[in-house]
């Protein structure tokens, strides 16, 4: 089908469902703010949820409360993904929305699947702790398999194997010439012209 890409394989320790995302569950709790940090050194983002399908395949695997990649900044009405994703599947405990935030607020999604929103983050307390609320983080991304990380070794290869042939077909017509130097050899009547380094063998036979 025209547009469509082979689907790779996902990382040892991250599961893949049938559409070809991959997730990583973390094992351990983490704000929003490193949750978000943590999946970015992962090479991926935090959690899109899009369909009931993908949220049976994640609370299924999940061990506690996540953070969703779901927020909206101070000032906004809305939540949007931080992905940048359509916002097109929702699962709201309770949402009720009337006025934009007085801070940011991000999502999480409970061991029932549902979503509720908290502040992202919390002014720290008389010490030095940090009262912002924490999750469990699950990271995802779609990997999309690399033609070339097989092409690439065959192309080098063949190349080497061109490279060897021109080196022989140039010694054994040194030594043909040194041997009967009355004899004038022209490329165009040899095989080497279908050799792409016929500069190489100018080079050898120069010598």
């Amino acid at each position: 089908m025209a547009g469509t890409r082979t689907r790779g394989k996902c990382p040892f320790e991250w599961a893949q469902t049938p559409s070809g995302t991959c997730y990583y569950f973390a094992e351990h709790n983490a704000t929003w703010r490193e949750g978000r940090a943590y999946c970015r050194n992962q090479g991926a983002t935090m959690l899109d949820i899009h369909s009931n399908q993908e949220k049976e395949f994640i609370t299924e695997r999940m061990v506690g409360s996540s953070w969703l990649g779901l927020r909206r900044k101070n000032d906004e009405m809305e939540f949007k993904w931080i992905s940048g994703a359509k916002m097109n599947y929702t699962q709201w405990e309770e949402l009720s929305i009337t006025a934009p935030a007085r801070e940011a607020e991000c999502a999480l999604m409970g061991m029932n699947g549902l979503w509720v929103y908290e502040p992202c983050e919390r002014n720290h307390g008389d010490g030095d702790e940090d009262l912002s609320p924490e999750a469990y983080v699950i990271c995802e991304y779609l990997p999309v398999y690399n033609p070339f990380v097989l092409i690439g070794p065959v192309v080098i290869s063949c190349g080497l194997i061109v490279l060897v042939l021109s080196i022989e077909i140039c010694i054994r017509r040194k030594e043909f010439k040194e041997k009967n130097p009355e004899v004038m050899i022209d490329d165009e009547d040899e095989d080497i012209r279908h050799v792409s380094l016929t500069c190489l063998c100018r080079v050898c036979l120069s010598g």
